[in-house]
């Protein structure tokens, strides 16, 4: 990058400069004097002290170009690193807008799944009967109870219903057990594949906020490579 000199806001150090221009010319004069004169001596020392004005005012400029080139610096990198800030701003209201979106997405892709789950487990819990159905030794059983009460043996009918009972209830413990089986069996695949797909979405959408990051990193250093060589 080319720097242009900057006008000098310093008016004591313009006075100096203009002071020792004065001072030369003034020696100077002098000098021309003492040449006339014949004072050879002082006007070396003459000539020595116009020596190191010349001098001490080339250093100056010198320091003061040098400051005005810093100055010029600072602002250059001061309004580069906004530029730069504004286009980190940018591209993070960019990512936050997709996060944001992504959140709604997701949202709305577990609330779908879970009305899914309870679809599916309701409809199993219709189709599938709670009442347990009897087995062939509880309908024999149930047929003797009936034959001992026609004969009217009525202990021994009392004591095969008493048995068919507690048939019934460890069959019908048994099949609810088995019907919850069912259900929870069916569930898990349903949410197995489920979770797949909800896997299968966060990738993709990490792999878009991967690209959102990767174009703001290329536009910041495509920006900062033309302004180095400006």
């Amino acid at each position: 990058m080319s720097a242009v000199p900057m006008k000098s806001l310093d008016p004591e150090s313009d006075e100096e400069d203009q002071e020792i221009d004065e001072s030369i010319s003034s020696l100077k004069s002098h000098l021309k004097n003492c040449q006339k004169l014949g004072k050879y001596v002082e006007a070396q020392m003459t000539q020595n002290r116009i020596a190191e004005l010349k001098e001490k005012q080339f250093e100056t400029k010198i320091a003061k170009l040098k400051t005005s080139q810093e100055k010029e610096m600072k602002i250059y990198e001061g309004a580069h690193d906004k530029e730069v800030a504004d286009l980190r701003d940018k591209w993070q209201r960019v990512l936050d807008e997709h996060d944001d979106k992504v959140s709604d997405l997701e949202k709305d892709m577990l609330a779908k799944h879970e009305k899914e789950l309870e679809d599916c487990r309701i409809e199993m819990e219709n189709n599938i009967p709670e009442k347990a159905h009897p087995s062939q030794e509880i309908v024999a059983l149930k047929k003797r109870e009936e034959m001992l009460a026609k004969q009217s043996c009525f202990e021994d009918a009392h004591k095969v219903k008493m048995e068919v009972l507690q048939m019934e209830q460890k069959e019908q413990e048994a099949w609810m057990q088995e019907r919850e089986d069912k259900v929870n069996a069916k569930l898990q695949v349903i949410q197995s594949r489920k979770d797949n797909e909800l896997q299968v979405f966060r990738a993709m959408q990490a792999k878009a906020r991967q690209t959102i990051e990767r174009n703001m990193s290329n536009e910041i250093d495509q920006y900062s490579s033309r302004k180095a060589l400006a």
